[in-house]
């Protein structure tokens, strides 16, 4: 292929450029599009093949896969539960109730079981995205904004600006906005701040903190399905009684102005997905907990399928024994990749204790596309790529893949 090539630097041969494609920034997930990888004339040949670049949320596995060739692509932009058993056996167990339809009382008891929140606290939906939209539908509805704070899970963006709602920083936050935050933060992996601006409330997204902490629960769902106003402590003379007060709705709020995550004003959230713990993305279903009556409108009838809500009982009862013993796993796993990218010469985020870790690098969508072409898929999220915790041969192979391309001379 003769000539510069779109999306190209003449100054950076063998790297593609990430100038002109849209959604690339140093704050959040890349978007659409396509990057090709050419190895410099003094370095290891690599294929002259496009790598799609990521879209805007990940599962670009069969895509890639396919633009490639590969069979055998490695998929580390899915950050799953690597100790899960495959559920497909089970599943199949359930595979006569596609003849009902959906319903979904049985499972929302025995999440509200695991969760340890009242059942009327609990609305089972079509995976983590749909319970991400559904308050943000209700954000759009109260007329108030939202804060993300970056860098954060795209998904929160996305479904914010589909309904027209404003977005801002945490410095900028007003009373009665709706602070989206991920718990571990993604893609950074580190545990979520306790604290939130004064006036605001809170949704918070847990759907990866069973895999840290071992459990189901957590103080944000306790806090979520607590009813009742604005409670703050008062000082001298008030002892410990909660005075319930209404936010001051004037003004933006300044950052110093926090309250800890268990000072509700107003409505707060938990958003979770069951499918990052079982490995099971295909299955679609989630939860909101917290005051969800007030989303039920929102949601189409049968949203989630009979499948779904007739096996996830018997997954509950699976990580009732199990979940403890994955994030350890997952632990030792972690800093077992943590250590051969430092033995390797990477630089990665420190802090991380989630299933996922970022690696820090200059040219995001270019390291993706060159470990595409070693077989090896990644998530780029500008200045990092994350990438899952796996189990041994694959962090083995990931590792071979990453000093593939160093010694191609192109990282």
């Amino acid at each position: 292929m003769s000539g510069q090539q779109p999306g190209r630097t003449s100054d950076t041969p063998g790297r593609p450029s990430t100038q002109g494609v849209s959604g690339v920034s140093g704050t959040s997930e890349v978007g659409t599009g396509v990057a090709s990888l050419h190895a410099r004339e003094d370095a290891v040949d690599l294929p002259d093949v496009s790598v799609p670049l990521p879209g805007s949320h990940g599962g670009d596995g069969a895509v890639v896969a396919r633009a490639l060739g590969r069979h055998d692509l490695l998929d580390l932009s899915l950050s799953m539960n690597p100790c899960a058993s495959d559920v497909v056996a089970l599943v199949r167990l359930f595979a006569h109730t596609l003849n009902d339809y959906p319903d979904p009382t049985a499972a929302t008891e025995r999440v509200a079981a695991a969760l340890d929140v009242p059942r009327e606290s609990v609305l089972l939906t079509n995976g983590g995205a749909e319970a991400i939209d559904l308050v943000a539908q209700f954000v759009a509805q109260s007329r108030t904004g939202a804060v993300v704070e970056e860098p954060e899970f795209s998904l929160y963006r996305r479904a914010l600006a589909a309904r027209g709602v404003p977005v801002r920083s945490l410095a900028t936050a007003r009373p009665g906005d709706m602070v989206f935050r991920s718990d571990p933060r993604n893609p950074t992996g580190e545990r979520a701040l306790a604290s939130r601006p004064q006036g605001t409330r809170l949704c918070v997204d847990t759907a990866f903190l069973p895999l840290v902490t071992g459990s189901w629960q957590s103080p944000a769902l306790t806090v979520a399905c607590t009813s009742g106003e604005s409670i703050q402590r008062e000082g001298a003379g008030e002892g410990d009684r909660p005075r319930a007060t209404k936010p001051d709705a004037s003004g933006p709020v300044g950052p110093s102005m926090v309250q800890p995550v268990g000072q509700v004003d107003g409505r707060d959230w938990a958003v979770g997905s069951f499918t990052k713990v079982f490995g099971c993305p295909g299955l679609r279903i989630g939860y909101v907990a917290g005051d969800v009556d007030c989303l039920r409108a929102f949601q189409p009838r049968w949203s989630v399928n009979a499948l779904a809500l007739a096996v996830l009982p018997s997954l509950l009862d699976l990580a009732s024994e199990e979940l403890p013993r994955w994030a350890g796993e997952i632990t030792r796993l972690r800093e077992r990749l943590l250590a051969l990218l430092a033995g390797a010469g990477w630089c990665s985020l420190s802090g991380a204790l989630a299933n996922y870790v970022c690696i820090e690098t200059s040219d995001a969508v270019g390291l993706r596309a060159a470990l595409a072409q070693e077989g090896v898929l990644v998530r780029a999220w500008p200045p990092w790529i994350r990438v899952a915790v796996r189990d041994e041969s694959e962090q083995d192979r990931f590792i071979e893949a990453l000093a593939k391309v160093r010694a191609a001379g192109i990282f």
